[in-house]
């Protein structure tokens, strides 16, 4: 929530940079983009304010060491083949 100010100014100035090249930019998709990644946020703020209250934190960090695991794997898969 802290970075909230920092990357709405980027996404200022790249949309006023964007403006200045002549970029035609529609702004329901923005929009529609916006929304979904605020409830998104959201949501997943409350997921593990829930997760930490309830003492089921483990969980989460099972879940992220799958993820990191799959993602190394991943990379690993890329750069192999």
């Amino acid at each position: 929530i802290m970075s909230l100010p920092a990357v709405l100014g980027v996404c200022l100035f790249e949309l006023l940079d964007a403006f200045k090249e002549g970029i035609q930019i529609d702004p329901l998709p923005m929009l529609a983009g916006m929304v979904a990644s605020t409830l998104v946020g959201l949501a997943a703020i409350r997921l593990l304010k829930w997760l930490v209250k309830t003492d089921r934190y483990v969980y989460f960090a099972y879940y992220t060491l799958a993820l990191g695991a799959a993602t190394v794997a991943a990379g690993l898969a890329e750069v192999i083949f």
